[in-house]
């Protein structure tokens, strides 16, 4: 395994990228491969990266604080351009979407009480813009604290 910073398009050199092996991998106590929940992963790097323009940080939240309903907030990554599949996207992609509440989230018109207390739903009742488009590896940061925080796996809103 190889960890790489700094990369905007993949499968591109762009002289941005930063490379590490692995130390030691944490995955969360409570993850399950089959409902995805606690879908984090700790990875302790054998070297630390170089911080600068391309390559920062996006520390973890102090537990117990969360995010709310209608927060702004921002979601990147790279994966396929819907939820069926599609083409893989190679550069990274971003869209800003609001908060949705886990009991809403839940509802019976949307994901029918798949959402755990360990993932943030996102989007728009009217879709367009939702999480899908940038499914793959993906971070919601909320917009107000400029980067500094990452947070839970991200569900669309549907």
């Amino acid at each position: 395994m190889m960890i790489v910073a700094g990369d905007y398009i993949v499968n591109t050199f762009e002289g941005t990228e930063q490379y590490a092996k692995p130390h030691r991998l944490v995955t969360h106590p409570l993850y399950n491969s089959s409902t995805n929940n606690a879908d984090i992963m700790l990875i302790k790097l054998r070297a630390p990266m170089v911080l600068n323009k391309y390559v920062s940080l996006a520390p973890l939240p102090r537990q117990g604080t969360g995010v709310v309903e209608g927060q702004v907030c921002r979601v990147s990554g790279w994966g396929y351009s819907s939820l069926g599949g599609g083409q893989a996207r190679f550069t990274l992609r971003t869209v800003t979407l609001p908060i949705v509440s886990t009991a809403r989230c839940n509802s019976s018109e949307s994901f029918n009480g798949n959402i755990t207390v360990n993932m943030i739903c996102a989007g728009y009742r009217t879709g367009g813009k939702d999480a899908c488009k940038v499914q793959g590896t993906n971070a919601i940061i909320p917009s107000f604290i400029k980067l500094k925080q990452l947070f839970r796996t991200v569900s669309a809103f549907r």
